[in-house]
């Protein structure tokens, strides 16, 4: 995952992480594609802008925050092992930088995801926990 979030300013959160699931899924079925796109939609928080456009620099759409989770929520649909973060809090306020860095947390702990990340933010004091986690 990028520092800078780059989408198709035209499609919706929900259309991003369908079409990545399109794209990566390919032994599931339509039906089974949905159920995880929603699932993923409602574990990034994204649930409430599903059908938000994204956005650009000409109209508006998604916050900040919410372009950076979408991001994390397209890499994670792929379902890897291993993921590399660049600066994920980058830009971010402190409170979305702390969401963000939860959320990530616990994704590693319940999805046995090792996320590798350089942070230069020195609000960020707690290491994620990896010890159980395995590829």
């Amino acid at each position: 995952v990028t520092q800078v979030d780059h989408h198709w300013a035209f499609l919706t959160a929900r259309e991003t992480i369908s079409h990545a699931a399109d794209l990566f899924l390919v032994g599931l079925t339509n039906a089974e594609k949905s159920v995880l796109v929603d699932d993923m939609l409602s574990k990034m928080g994204l649930t409430v802008c599903a059908d938000v456009k994204v956005g650009n620099a000409f109209f508006a759409g998604l916050s900040g925050g919410q372009k950076r989770r979408l991001s994390l929520g397209v890499a994670l649909i792929k379902q890897p092992s291993l993921i590399f973060l660049d600066e994920p809090t980058s830009g971010l306020y402190a409170a979305a930088a702390a969401h963000i860095m939860d959320f990530i947390s616990q994704v590693s702990e319940r999805a046995k995801r090792i996320f590798i990340y350089p942070s230069s933010n020195r609000s960020i004091r707690r290491p994620l926990s990896l010890t159980r986690a395995r590829c």
